[in-house]
């Protein structure tokens, strides 16, 4: 078995980012229609990822096996509004890891590096969404920590 290394994303792995999202994107769909990707998401979601290399309030881990990126995580510090004892929170927006490289423990190491860097920002609080019809992701999360908090309930006419 070939070592996974996990690192800080740089622009040459955008666009193995986004095959991944793709089908990320495609297996939610699959859940839920409403979360199936436009015919230009894919270049949409390239200029968010390269924007959120930019961000200093963001951090982009990847895995890579063999010069191939097998996962990604994306972690944003976002701040809550003044009238909230604590402002600072993180949030996971994104995190994808190839079908055939799941359940090998990379899902947790980029996880723990994006901890790790909001860690370093004293950020204590640490949110994510993830599909209720998605039950391997629930589990996957439930068994670092998470648990549910907030139920967010949807109206699609």
């Amino acid at each position: 078995m070939n070592p996974i290394s996990i690192r800080e994303a740089t622009s040459e792995d955008v666009l193995s980012i986004v095959q991944l999202w793709i089908e990320a994107v495609d297996y939610a769909a699959k859940l839920d229609t409403y979360y199936a990707r436009s015919d230009d998401g894919h270049l949409v979601f390239e200029e968010f990822i390269r924007g959120h290399l930019e961000f200093d309030t963001a951090v982009v881990a990847v895995g890579e096996k063999d010069k191939i990126i097998v996962g990604y995580c994306l972690g944003v510090q976002l701040e809550r509004p003044p009238m909230a004892k604590e402002r600072d929170y993180g949030v996971i927006y994104d995190m994808g890891v190839n079908q055939h490289n799941r359940r090998q423990g990379i899902g947790k190491r980029l996880f723990e590096f994006v901890k790790t860097w909001f860690n370093s920002r004293n950020i204590t609080h640490i949110e994510l969404n993830v599909l209720i019809a998605n039950h391997s992701a629930r589990k996957f999360w439930i068994s670092l920590g998470f648990h549910p908090t907030i139920e967010l309930l949807t109206l699609t006419k």
